[in-house]
């Protein structure tokens, strides 16, 4: 508990607000529209004495009928004021009166614990954005009312909002509380609306509240990373202040152009060039917006504090699934689709770095005459236009320069950015996503008017892309010589979803399967990048997956696990050492016949300055070997099994090859 109160006073976690429809005075009609069938006795059951009361506190009763009552918020303060003189009133709150005895024990336990740990702790109905303006946590019941609906969301979602916009550049940490069971499914989308990066909040239950440590383990989490979690506030921040300035600056620079100056530009050089205004002005001045951008000395002075973050000491994945890095390279990587609609070149029917696609998925009965000549290339090819700009807009060559790329679905198996061949990481078509192998070797070259007559053939090509130019420039570079590549921003790692169960090896040395239902809430995710020129493979597991792992094993009987590994079956109870597995485990070696071994660093008991690694799981394929009989040795090194099946064919995770060079490890499983 001392820990928990350090860590909140280092964070300069002071203030906290609990905020919980319990706290409401009077409740609304919506927090008694449950209860359908008390309503009808209550009207049925009233005496005259009731009637008369109602009506002279609520001047409307004989006007309106049961049906127009229920709904009206007057009429229901009314009735909780006369509560106490009647017992059809009080019967009609039972429901309500109830839950919210339960909540407000809840809330109690929970103040209690928070004045514990050192935070000076307010109570309220409703978040006010002017009060809580020095609060550093907010403890929220994301449903603000009775019904437990979009509603009572949207209440919670709404207020925090509205603080988070007064103070963009130190939002408060925030943890959501519930007796929902919806609440789970609601991470991602509280994330998303309320603004708050996931590192900055994490949900509990209200049952949970009373377990003990779980809240001082959210509480030690969620502190540990406060002033990282700030950092990456105020560079949000920072991003769209400057951006709105960066704009506004843009804005001006444009309006200094007239016609009559447009009019010069096109006479002096794009009249010459052949290039049309529209497309010029928009390269022009999206070159000018990142030059605006980059004098904001907000956003690199926000960027170099990001500089601080601290690699070996990040919070693990909380939101179920990942962040899609995939979306944010094919935004690096190409054009808006929109863009396409502005072709630089007058009379021009592609631009440098146009992408060409079949119009058909399937080959026709007959092939058209003009796309005889492009019989070889496939619906799941694609052509790369890498002729130079000048000579497109100037109409000076003889044919255009095409390059062929083969479409390759992209799943983890097989994402790569390694390889002498020329890729494009990511593409999207329609709800696809592909890399692009470029082939080097196949090269075309079509005029004009036969490209033409290709996109005017039923089986013809469309441009369906258009790479940005830095990265056209590099294929074509590539293509030219190998010695001409061009520095890039590397691309980030692809991100997969896999599924993931857990077993235990039983007395009978046969591991039993343990019953996680956080882990079907929660996949595990793939990131799949690279190390020294080599593809790596990482397994992470987010916070509430593991949680759910120790959960399971602390509430397993212990002499359902084999005698050999229980002491190390106790240990992960008592250290919380699974939460090792948020960290990520490297699975690049993982193959149908290998498992991976999952290790702590743990301190001598009797010697604390001596450091050892302990094994405390393994790592598997979906196999035979899950059914077999552990031999003495595999359950003297055995822990908790976790077997990953990625949600693809099992045909292609077989592909899972190691790393050029490597070597078929020793199963650690049968290690002495």
């Amino acid at each position: 508990m001392s820990d928990v109160a350090s860590v909140l006073e280092r964070a300069g976690i002071k203030r906290g607000l609990v905020v919980d429809d319990a706290y409401q005075d009077i409740p609304f009609a919506r927090d008694l529209s449950e209860d359908e069938d008390l309503w009808a006795q209550f009207f049925e059951d009233l005496t005259d004495d009731d009637k008369k009361a109602m009506a002279a506190e609520f001047l409307d009763f004989h006007q309106l009928r049961g049906d127009e009552l229920r709904p009206n918020d007057k009429f229901v303060a009314t009735l909780w004021h006369l509560k106490e003189s009647s017992e059809r009133i009080r019967t009609l709150f039972s429901r309500y009166l109830r839950d919210r005895a339960n909540d407000l024990s809840y809330l109690e336990a929970l103040t209690t614990k928070l004045r514990e740990y050192g935070v000076d702790c307010s109570t309220g109905a409703t978040v006010d954005p002017v009060a809580a303006e020095n609060v550093n946590l907010i403890v929220i019941d994301l449903f603000l009312g009775s019904t437990q609906d979009d509603r009572a969301i949207g209440a919670s979602i709404e207020g925090l909002r509205n603080l988070i916009v007064r103070r963009r550049t130190q939002p408060p940490l925030v943890i959501l509380m519930s007796r929902s069971s919806r609440l789970a499914s609601k991470q991602k989308e509280f994330r998303d609306q309320s603004g708050l990066f996931e590192s900055a909040f994490r949900i509990i239950t209200k049952t949970d509240l009373l377990e003990e440590g779980k809240l001082a383990r959210i509480l030690t989490i969620l502190a540990e990373h406060y002033q990282d979690s700030t950092r990456l506030a105020g560079f949000l921040n920072a991003w769209r202040t400057g951006l709105a300035r960066a704009g506004e600056n843009t804005a001006y620079l444009i309006r200094t152009l007239d016609l009559a100056d447009l009019a010069q530009v096109r006479q002096l050089l794009l009249a010459d060039e052949s290039e049309q205004p529209g497309s010029y002005l928009v390269d022009i001045f999206d070159a000018v917006l990142q030059h605006e951008i980059e004098r904001e000395d907000s956003i690199i002075d926000a960027a170099i504090e990001l500089n601080r973050l601290d690699p070996d000491a990040y919070p693990p994945p909380y939101v179920a699934g990942s962040p899609d890095l995939q979306a944010i390279a094919y935004r690096c990587l190409f054009q808006n689709n929109e863009r396409l609609r502005l072709v630089p070149e007058r009379d021009s029917l592609v631009a440098f770095g146009d992408i060409l696609k079949r119009k058909t998925t399937s080959p026709p009965a007959e092939v058209s005459n003009s796309m005889r000549r492009f019989e070889d290339i496939a619906a799941s090819d694609v052509l790369l236009v890498l002729t130079p700009s000048c000579d497109l807009q100037r109409g000076t060559m003889n044919r255009i320069l095409l390059l062929k790329g083969s479409l390759i679905a992209l799943t983890s198996a097989t994402w790569s950015t390694a390889g002498e061949s020329a890729r494009t990481a990511v593409c999207e078509f329609g709800e696809q996503r592909f890399q692009i192998l470029w082939d080097l070797k196949h090269i075309e070259a079509i005029s004009t008017e036969d490209l033409r007559k290709s996109f005017d053939a039923l089986d013809g090509f469309a441009v369906v892309a258009r790479l940005r130019e830095s990265h056209a420039l590099e294929v074509q570079q590539k293509l030219l010589s190998s010695l001409g590549r061009i520095g890039l921003v590397a691309a980030m790692p692809a991100t997969f979803p896999t599924e993931v169960s857990a077993y235990l090896p039983g007395p009978d040395s046969k591991l039993f399967p343990l019953s996680v239902p956080a882990l079907t809430e929660n996949p595990g995710v793939f990131f799949i990048g690279r190390k020294a020129d080599r593809r790596a493979v990482t397994l992470v597991l987010c916070e509430e997956a593991c949680e759910g792992l120790h959960d399971a094993i602390s509430a397993i009987d212990i002499e359902t696990i084999h005698p050999t590994t229980r002491d190390v079956v106790s240990e992960l109870r008592n250290t919380g050492e699974l939460m090792t597995l948020t960290k990520g485990v490297d699975v690049t070696r993982l193959g149908p016949n290998k498992r991976i071994e999952v290790t702590v660093r743990r301190k001598g008991v009797a010697e604390p300055e001596v450091v050892e690694d302990r094994t405390i799981a393994f790592i598997g394929q979906p196999g035979e070997w899950i059914q077999e009989t552990l031999k003495n040795n595999q359950l003297k090194n055995a822990g908790m099994f976790l077997v990953v099946s990625e949600q693809l064919p099992q045909s292609a995770l077989d592909t899972l090859a190691p790393p050029s060079g490597a070597t078929a490890d020793e199963d650690p499983l049968d290690a002495e």
